[in-house]
């Protein structure tokens, strides 16, 4: 692990606070408020 896929733009989302997760990342969508679990 460890690696980020191609696929994955890290300038569309901004890590979302508050939450001390180990093996998933929670991300929320710049633009829209969508949020992404990986």
């Amino acid at each position: 692990m460890g690696t980020v896929s191609n696929l994955f733009d890290p300038d569309a989302w901004t890590p979302v606070d508050g939450f001390d997760f180990d093996d998933v990342t929670y991300h929320r969508a710049a633009d829209h408020g969508t949020v992404r679990i990986a």
